[in-house]
């Protein structure tokens, strides 16, 4: 089974929510804030990686993982994702 995943990270919770929302709600041209919680993985990278774990943990065995940030904090976050998320995924 796979799941996919968006991902916001920030230093904070609070933070890595408010980016899902505005990046989920100009994507869709909606209001996400009461739905990011249920389509993101978000937070801390630890946060992440423990929601992540719930759906490693319902059978997905394969993610697709699409970041929500802005373009250029994308290197940035890749590296977050590389060091501090996927090492514990595996």
């Amino acid at each position: 089974m796979s799941a996919a995943s968006f991902r916001a990270v920030g230093d904070t919770y609070e933070e890595a929510h408010r980016v899902a929302v505005e990046q989920l709600s100009k994507r869709y041209r909606q209001p996400f804030e009461t739905l990011v919680e249920r389509y993101c993985a978000l937070g801390t990278p630890q946060e992440c990686v423990e929601r992540l774990q719930r759906f490693a943990d319902a059978g997905a065995r394969h993610f697709i993982l699409s970041p929500l940030c802005d373009i250029d904090a994308l290197g940035q976050h890749l590296e977050i994702y590389a060091r501090d998320i996927l090492p514990q995924c595996r």
